[in-house]
């Protein structure tokens, strides 16, 4: 079997960032990496690809690892309710798509949800 050329092993590397990059440039930087494997597919060069995509994916990795450093930790209120499940309802976020939590009006789901998703790692990419 041929080794795989340098661009096809650029692309790779790549594709192993993407989990490390903003949310927002995901979509951007897969779409290129499917052009410039069928464009090695097809035989052709992918040279003019991978350097705006190798900019914008490491740039997006940066900032991405930036925000993580500056997350704050977050503090909870005692008080309410929610925060006695508090470990179960993060394990929870980081496991399903979607979650449905109910309860009373004043248990602190408006004000101590957004904190357990942010420790869950939603909306810090």
């Amino acid at each position: 079997m041929e080794p795989a050329s340098k661009p096809a092993k650029i692309l790779d590397q790549i594709d192993g960032m993407l989990d490390g990059i903003m949310q927002s440039d995901a979509a951007w930087c897969q779409q290129r990496i499917k052009v410039a494997r069928d464009r090695l597919k097809a035989g052709k060069s992918a040279d003019s690809i991978l350097e705006p995509l190798i900019d914008r994916c490491t740039s997006s990795a940066q900032k991405s690892q930036h925000r993580k450093q500056r997350m704050p930790e977050p503090t909870y209120d005692p008080v309410l309710p929610i925060v006695d499940r508090r470990d179960d309802i993060i394990a929870a976020i980081k496991q399903h798509q979607v979650l449905i939590i109910s309860g009373e009006t004043g248990s602190g789901k408006t004000t101590q949800l957004p904190k357990m998703c942010m420790q869950a790692g939603r909306g810090v990419r």
